[in-house]
């Protein structure tokens, strides 16, 4: 069963997205907030395996909340959901410590995909972000968080930012699908990771 936690200020699509899970095997909702203040107050009564959490709440923001969050548990998964996935504003939320992201549009079947991946320690990530992640690991290496830009997670986000897709990167590294989207995860970790590291030097 994986647990999961909604943050969203909009009542159609937070109870919406309560009951869908409610009634959907393997996943329930174990709480649900319209703020990310009430979420901070309860959260050590929680049980949750994924927060999903609006990007623009009114007022503690979604980025600010993963960061707090992720200072109570580091390791917490959170997904940020969004109006447009391509937005300056998730890779920030990614920078903070998210896991993925997820557009409110998205049909529910994939929804659910999306939620298991990150469960199971697996991410997507569409050309946008990867654009963003490769310039910004790129241009703030002086510690060395990349070791070798030609290793295969990096190469995995190169190839991304070229437009190819999971599968076609699979073939071309003669690798499981399954694995390019294990990579995309740490991807996501080394980014929060040396966003931490450059926030405490300021």
């Amino acid at each position: 069963m994986i647990n999961v936690t909604i943050v969203e200020d909009n009542d159609t699509i937070r109870n919406g997205l309560k009951e869908f899970l409610k009634e959907t095997n393997n996943f329930t909702c174990v709480a649900d907030y319209s703020c990310c203040e009430n979420l901070l107050e309860n959260y050590f009564e929680l049980e949750t395996d994924i927060v999903l959490m609006d990007i623009n709440l009114p007022g503690i923001s979604g980025i600010e909340g993963i960061k707090r969050l992720r200072k109570l548990k580091a390791n917490q998964k959170i997904i940020i959901l969004t109006v447009h996935a391509e937005s300056e504003n998730i890779f920030e939320a990614l920078a903070a410590g998210a896991s993925g992201y997820l557009e409110k549009k998205t049909p529910p079947a994939l929804m659910l995909s999306l939620i298991k991946d990150v469960y199971n320690n697996k991410s997507k990530m569409n050309s946008f972000i990867a654009r963003k992640i490769y310039n910004f690991l790129l241009s703030n290496n002086s510690n060395r968080i990349i070791e070798k830009p030609d290793t295969n997670d990096f190469i995995v986000l190169k190839y991304l930012t070229e437009g190819n897709s999971p599968a076609a990167i699979s073939d071309k590294l003669n690798l499981p699908v399954e694995s390019i989207y294990e990579k995309l995860f740490l991807l996501y970790n080394k980014l929060h990771e040396k966003n931490e590291t450059i926030e405490e030097r300021i």
